[in-house]
């Protein structure tokens, strides 16, 4: 059964049934939300929580926006992201395999993406002194898009949007911070165990950055 939203009632018979509450009214998110050259910002005033109504395992993903630092394509970014490890995927499903060091995968200093073909989920995030861990997407002139996130989604999924419509090809960089892995169910790497009555809070901030000079 999918998740329930505010003011709608948790199924009793489906004890595995999430519900998600509000929190935070005292505080609001703005999104930024780039499309080409113009700006949209939409104000999230309540932040989600995921109430358990029985002892079950979860995890938490935000559905990912796409980044978009300025005109041209991935292939003209940067993306600085500091994570020490990956976790490698069978080349024709994409099925995950064993988590390994960043390698190839290196943005920690920040790395183009021209010719980069990247669907991958990074973990082992640097964070500030409380514990936040942020990218950044950005364009020849320095402007771009910062994302952050806390502690309890350690976790991120970076894709290059290769798609097959030539319209829509590498023209955004996906980003969705997790609390765990692809196929965690299977897996069990950093899976959330929720017990009765048991809440997870999780959060995301997403900004522009502004042109250099």
């Amino acid at each position: 059964m999918p998740p329930t939203f505010p003011g709608a009632p948790v199924d009793p018979d489906n004890p595995a049934c999430l519900s998600v509450t509000d929190a935070c009214r005292d505080q609001s998110t703005e999104l930024l939300l780039l499309f080409g050259q113009s700006t949209a910002r939409v104000r999230l005033p309540d932040l989600p929580i995921a109430t358990s109504t029985d002892a079950r395992c979860c995890d938490v993903h935000w559905n990912p926006p796409y980044l978009v630092a300025g005109p041209g394509t991935v292939d003209d970014w940067t993306l600085r992201l500091g994570a020490d490890r990956y976790l490698t995927v069978d080349p024709e499903r994409l099925l995950p395999a064993e988590i390994r060091d960043v390698q190839e995968f290196d943005f920690r200093a920040g790395r183009m993406l021209t010719d980069l073909v990247v669907d991958h989920a990074f973990t082992a995030l640097a964070g500030d002194t409380t514990g936040r861990s942020s990218l950044d997407v950005v364009g020849p002139d320095g402007s771009g898009v910062t994302m952050s996130w806390d502690r309890t989604t350690p976790w991120v999924q970076i894709c290059t949007a290769d798609r097959p419509e030539p319209e829509f090809h590498r023209t955004g960089l996906a980003a969705e911070p997790m609390t765990c892995p692809p196929d965690a169910f299977n897996s069990g790497v950093d899976l959330l165990t929720l017990p009765p009555g048991g809440r997870h809070h999780t959060w995301i901030r997403i900004a522009g950055l502004p042109r250099i000079g």
